[in-house]
């Protein structure tokens, strides 16, 4: 279901909810969307579901009470700009075919956990203008796919990890206007 950059309106449809054999959902840039994201997400069937799209639609909610572990397929999962708040969940970590996460522009709050780094296919991550702190844990630098990295606009301290067993992959990381 593709419906990038519209301008509709309204509550996130749920039309998917019986439908076993939905894949793809982009909602992205359709500011007019509203809705609850846990319930968004559990109305979708999650066998075969991989990309998820909603980047600058209007959510409420956290993630981390999602039921992210029921995702077994994921590959995408984009949320930036919808207005989320919270801590980053633990739960990310069980997303095991995830390559590209983008967190961005929202308002999450704490330290960025090291489980993250467990996310073996990842090739994207953008964490970037939230309100994240603490250091970055090492175990990003070990994630042999990663070849974006964006964590600009945090209050991120401490020391940048070594990227050096992940050199040949990595193409860009952004930290800066971080503390």
């Amino acid at each position: 279901l593709y419906l990038y950059n519209n301008q509709l309106e309204g509550p996130v449809p749920s039309f998917w909810e019986n439908s076993g054999a939905i894949r793809f959902i982009d909602l992205e840039r359709n500011a007019g969307l509203y809705g609850n994201l846990n319930d968004i997400l559990d109305s979708i069937p999650a066998d075969n579901f991989e990309d998820f799209w909603c980047n600058y639609c209007t959510l409420e909610g956290t993630l981390d009470t999602a039921d992210l572990a029921r995702f077994t397929k994921l590959d995408i999962l984009e949320l930036r700009g919808v207005g989320l708040s919270g801590t980053l969940p633990k739960t990310l970590a069980l997303l095991s075919t995830l390559s590209q996460l983008s967190l961005s522009d929202n308002h999450f709050h704490g330290e960025i956990f090291s489980g993250i780094g467990s996310l073996s296919l990842l090739k994207s991550l953008s964490l970037g203008s939230n309100d994240l702190e603490g250091s970055i844990p090492d175990s990003i630098a070990m994630i042999p796919t990663l070849k974006y990295l964006f964590l600009a606009y945090n209050f991120l301290t401490g020391t940048v990890p070594s990227f050096a067993n992940n050199a040949g992959n990595l193409e860009a990381v952004e930290l800066k206007y971080t503390d």
